[in-house]
C-alpha cells in the first residue's frame, strides 16, 4: 500500500514541449521521496532550471499546486483508499492528485483541456510504476461540451483551483451532474477569491443540485476544502 508520507516534495524540472501559440505553462511532475529530494540532484535541477524558467513566466514557486497539496495532505489525514474506485479528476492541471489516487489504489481519469493533455501523459508516466499504469487514463474534457463522452457512475471527483471563471460556472455544474451519482463525493479545493466569484459559486450556484461541507480549511491562505454530494431528488 502506497502511503503518502513517503512523498516529501514535488520536481516540476522536467517539461514536454508545448505548442508555443497556446497560453498553457507545461509543468513536468514527480513525486519524491525524502531522500531523493535531499539529495544534490535535486537542488541543482529546482534551482537552476524550474526556478529560472517559472521567474521568467512570473509564477511564485511557492503557489504553484498549493490547492493540490493541501486536497493530497488531506487524504492522507483521513486514510484514504480508493483502491477498487472509479476517480476522475477535473482540470488536472499537473495531475498531482490524480496521480496520488492512482497510486492509492484507484482507477482513475485524469482530465483537463485539449492542451494539457501532452503535459499529463508524461506526468503520469514519470510516476505510475507499470503495474498501476492500466488504472491511469488521460482525456480531454471541455465542460458542458464533450461531458457525455464519459461513464456517469464516478465514485469520487476531484478538483483544485477550477473555480475561477463565472461564465464556466452553468457547465461545471452541468458536467458534475452528468458524472456524478447519488453516492458520489466531490471534492474541491479552493481559494476563496470573492473577485473571482468563488464564493458565489459555493453559497448560490453550486446549492441548486448539491449539498456541501467544508472539512478542511488553511485560514491564513484563505483556501477551503469542501465535500460535496448530490441533493436527495424530489420525491
Amino acid at each position: 500500500m502506497f502511503k503518502i508520507t513517503d512523498i516529501f516534495s514535488i520536481n516540476y524540472s522536467e517539461s514536454v514541449s508545448i505548442d508555443k501559440d497556446i497560453d498553457y505553462i507545461g509543468a513536468g511532475l514527480r513525486l519524491l521521496t525524502l531522500e531523493e529530494a535531499n539529495g544534490p540532484q535535486f537542488r541543482n535541477v529546482r534551482k537552476e532550471t524550474f526556478q529560472k524558467r517559472f521567474e521568467s513566466e512570473r509564477i511564485k514557486l511557492s503557489n504553484f499546486d498549493r490547492w493540490a497539496k493541501v486536497l493530497c495532505r488531506y487524504f492522507e489525514q483521513e486514510q484514504m483508499d480508493f483502491t477498487g474506485k472509479k476517480v476522475i479528476e477535473l482540470g488536472a492541471g499537473t495531475g498531482l492528485v490524480g496521480i496520488l489516487a492512482i497510486l492509492l489504489g484507484g482507477d482513475v481519469t485524469l482530465t483537463d483541456q485539449p492542451n494539457v493533455v501532452i503535459q499529463l501523459q508524461y506526468n503520469v508516466s514519470k510516476n505510475i510504476p507499470e503495474v498501476g499504469i492500466k488504472r491511469a487514463k488521460v482525456s480531454a474534457l471541455l465542460w458542458g461540451k464533450d461531458h457525455k463522452q464519459f461513464p456517469t457512475d464516478y465514485d469520487f471527483i476531484f478538483g483544485s483551483d477550477i473555480i475561477y471563471r463565472p461564465s464556466e460556472f452553468h457547465s461545471l455544474i452541468t458536467t458534475l451532474l452528468y458524472l456524478s451519482k447519488q453516492s458520489t463525493t466531490i471534492y474541491f479545493c479552493s481559494k476563496m477569491r470573492k473577485h473571482m466569484g468563488v464564493i458565489d459559486f459555493y453559497e448560490k450556484v453550486l446549492p441548486t443540485h448539491f449539498d456541501s461541507t467544508i472539512v478542511h480549511s488553511v485560514p491564513e491562505q484563505e483556501i477551503n476544502l469542501y465535500k460535496i454530494t448530490r441533493k436527495e431528488p424530489v420525491t
